[in-house]
């Protein structure tokens, strides 16, 4: 994709939806996308894994995080040692290693579901909506080409189900 703008995504999505609409009941159907349910029902439950993953990791984190606080600005100021051994040490000391693992671990899980979202065809608007709720994830960040390709198949799952490519009439389209 080239050049996009939030305007030429809004007015894509405008025309988009609108010929939706027109096409009738078949793409407001909640049926099909069997494959995106599935993915989503992982992803929502990965979802709460994580959170149970950082609740359990907090504890250890924040003991550390005071110590750090306590003994960080000595370091610097005394030039006794580095930062990156004091880390390690109060990293081993406060446990951190298990549970930073286990959180990871499961933001590895989530961001594999996103990758299969991403690479399964959309049916209806339900699977749309799936692509699109996921367009952008935490790990993603400012990698720009990566959004904009997840964006095109968004649109082009779209185009597959209204029988049109509408993103060619938002780019002449007028904006108001």
């Amino acid at each position: 994709m080239s050049n996009i703008d939030r305007r030429k995504l809004m007015v894509g999505g405008a025309v988009g939806a609108a010929a939706a609409v027109l096409a009738g009941p078949a793409l407001a159907t909640v049926e099909g996308d069997a494959e995106l349910r599935k993915l989503w029902a992982d992803y929502l439950s990965v979802l709460t894994t994580i959170e149970a993953a950082g609740a359990a990791h907090e504890p250890f984190r924040a003991a550390y995080e005071k110590e750090w606080e306590e003994l960080a600005d000595h370091v610097i100021r005394h030039r006794d040692g580095n930062l990156g051994k004091l880390h390690d040490l109060l990293w081993k000391k406060h446990g951190l290693a298990p549970t930073w693992r286990a959180l990871n671990r499961e933001r590895d899980n989530r961001q594999c579901i996103v990758t299969e979202i991403r690479r399964t065809e959309a049916e209806s608007l339900f699977g749309i909506g799936v692509k699109h709720e996921r367009l952008e994830d935490d790990r993603m960040g400012a990698d720009r080409v990566e959004l904009e390709q997840a964006i095109d198949d968004a649109r082009r799952n779209i185009a597959d189900l209204i029988g049109e490519e509408f993103i060619a009439v938002a780019e002449i389209a007028p904006v108001a």
